[in-house]
């Protein structure tokens, strides 16, 4: 490459990267929770989650940790490193398979018997998700707090 042409590249990256307004992804509550299997200190499950992506280009996510509480027992750490693309201009509901990696194998199965016994439960996700737009990765804070009604969990 030339040396005009980089410097071309360099006079026209502001300008071209002022059009790409970045606009808030919007993500809703949880609309469906499935546990596949429970394997020693391992739940793993799937969750649907309502995404909205109104930027005009697609947001792919890479890695997810969160600390998982319910009525503030914190059970554990939920992880997935299975990448979920997000289209452009999109709002559409996109399952997640997560694993929950219980802090305690056996406070924990007895922790998720007795929730699931109530009714509902109050659900507390907490920690970090990695996400790639364009040529830019950003780790992601995330805090979400959401009532959930055990009776729709599916197993």
């Amino acid at each position: 490459m030339n040396v005009k042409r980089i410097i071309i590249i360099f006079l026209l990256f502001p300008f071209l990267s002022s059009c790409l307004t970045k606009e808030s992804v919007e993500i809703g509550d949880i609309q469906e929770l499935q546990i596949d299997a429970v394997e020693r200190n391992t739940v793993y499950m799937r969750i649907s989650l309502p995404i909205e992506n109104p930027n005009k280009y697609k947001i792919s996510i890479e890695e997810i940790h969160l600390d998982f509480s319910l009525d503030d027992d914190h059970l554990g750490t939920l992880s997935s490193n299975k990448k979920i693309e997000i289209p452009a201009q999109s709002k559409e509901l996109h399952q997640f398979e997560m694993e929950l990696e219980l802090k305690n194998a056996f406070l924990g199965a007895l922790s998720l018997v007795q929730q699931f016994s109530k009714k509902n439960a109050e659900v507390n996700i907490e920690g970090w998700v990695n996400a790639k737009a364009l040529l830019v990765r950003k780790k992601i804070p995330v805090s979400k707090s959401q009532s959930y009604d055990w009776s729709d969990i599916e197993n």
